[in-house]
């Protein structure tokens, strides 16, 4: 697994180490020239109608050079004892990405701590109601959203019923994919990366449908992966764990990713930040969490800017901050197996549960 010698970084230095800048200040971009846009459509962004107009954000009365997505990791905001702490720490990161004026939101799984409706419930009303995010939400399911992938047995996998509550809960399907503008800027295809290996109906349909939209490049327009399980988390040929795709599907995706000539991976899970640059030109990116870390002191999510070919990537504290990233990856040491495997069975705001000592 990946080892930095950083050590840990207490979240107080964060700031202090990076360049400053108020994250009440609007970024250099939103006062940018612009030019008049023709009317978009964002498909499946299931805030609830009325929450907001998308002309509340800056960034949609307005067309500019750069596009401006925030990817974020919930990380079991609905975790059984923490729900207020957590939630405070939901509420400050969506306030940060609207202070930044971003475009679009992509979430990495882990809406939920159980996948139960009642979580989700609480992670729409949080995210889409009026002091939710101005922006229009795209998200991909996680482990805890629909079960955990194949060969991690301690906890129940996916099935066709867990999937298919997450996905008629938001109206929208586990896997897809989005242009986003008209004529499109950035190309985001999501996958529903739990069910990788599962031998599920749903698994066999995705892989067709991914051989079809990775079959070549498309020209002029960035191509981003959204996964919840990072592809890998030191090197592609690393073993299998609980952090990571399993080898098979690994390879598979890698090789349409090269063929579709994909710009960068992004993904969360590891409850840490990573970094891994230029593999055959794909950028691998993982968000570091928003409810809590396991062995790095950051909490917060990712900017992504797009302008033209060129994407870029930089981490944020919750309240928005820049952060270099040696500083964000702190320590990113996972376990190597399974034996982790949290909530078994996942556990409901109603039951008595453990706290798990990992959870500042």
């Amino acid at each position: 697994m990946l080892r930095q010698a950083i050590g840990e970084v207490r979240a107080d230095r964060l700031v202090a180490q990076t360049r400053s800048r108020s994250p009440e200040s609007p970024h250099p971009a939103t006062r940018a020239s612009v030019r008049s846009c023709p009317p978009q459509n964002y498909p499946y962004d299931w805030r609830p109608s009325g929450a907001r107009p998308f002309s509340g954000s800056p960034a949609f009365r307005s067309c500019r050079r750069q596009n401006r997505l925030a990817l974020g990791h919930p990380t079991n905001n609905a975790a059984c004892g923490d729900e207020g702490r957590y939630r405070d720490r939901l509420d400050k990161a969506i306030a940060s990405v609207n202070r930044e004026g971003v475009d679009l939101v992509l979430i990495a799984g882990d809406l939920t701590d159980g996948g139960y409706p009642a979580e989700i419930g609480a992670f729409r009303r949080q995210t889409g109601g009026a002091a939710g995010f101005k922006a229009p939400v795209w998200f991909v399911p996680g482990n805890h959203d629909i079960g955990n992938k194949s060969g991690c047995q301690k906890n129940p996998g996916p099935s066709t019923q867990t999937v298919a509550s997450v996905q008629q809960a938001f109206g929208s399907p586990t896997f897809f994919a989005r242009s986003f503008r008209n004529p499109p800027a950035v190309r985001v295809i999501g996958i529903n990366s739990p069910i990788l290996g599962s031998g599920l109906p749903l698994e066999e349909e995705m892989w067709k449908f991914l051989a079809s939209e990775l079959q070549a490049p498309r020209p002029n327009v960035p191509t981003l992966l959204l996964t919840h399980y990072p592809l890998f988390v030191s090197n592609e040929n690393e073993p299998n764990s609980f952090w990571n795709v399993n080898q098979d599907p690994r390879k598979k995706l890698m090789a349409l990713l090269r063929r579709a000539k994909a710009t960068m991976v992004l993904s969360g899970h590891l409850h840490c930040a990573l970094f891994l640059d230029q593999h055959d030109g794909i950028t691998v990116v993982t968000t570091p969490p928003i409810s809590h870390f396991y062995n790095t002191s950051l909490l917060g999510w990712t900017l992504i800017t797009v302008d033209g070919q060129i994407v870029k990537h930089e981490f944020r504290t919750l309240d928005g901050a820049p952060v270099a990233d040696a500083i964000a990856q702190g320590v990113c040491d996972q376990p190597d197996d399974c034996a982790v495997c949290e909530g078994e069975p996942p556990c409901r705001c109603t039951d008595t549960c453990p706290k798990n000592p990992g959870h500042p």
